[in-house]
């Protein structure tokens, strides 16, 4: 699976996933360490009696944090379309 990424300037280089880990083709700074760092976001805990939100961190380098950056890249300024 690999993406381009676009910001309001134009393309800034691809992002994909290469079977076991994510794969950057990018010299953007922004979009780099972006990719490169932690990701954390909110996410839902439901038990039988109560429901609670809390936060998600996502490492660098594992699907999961492939996956919620390619939904969540226009947070940040980017498009990610599917190659």
């Amino acid at each position: 699976m690999r993406y381009a990424i676009y910001n309001k300037d134009g393309f800034l280089g691809t992002f994909g996933w290469d079977g076991n880990k994510e794969v950057v083709d990018s010299e953007d700074e922004v979009l780099l360490k972006l990719l490169k760092a932690p990701y954390t976001t909110l996410g839902s805990l439901v038990t039988e009696d109560e429901r609670a939100t809390i936060d998600v961190t996502y490492q660098p380098n594992t699907k999961e944090h492939f996956d919620v950056l390619v939904i969540e890249m226009d947070k940040f300024g980017f498009e990610a379309i599917e190659l």
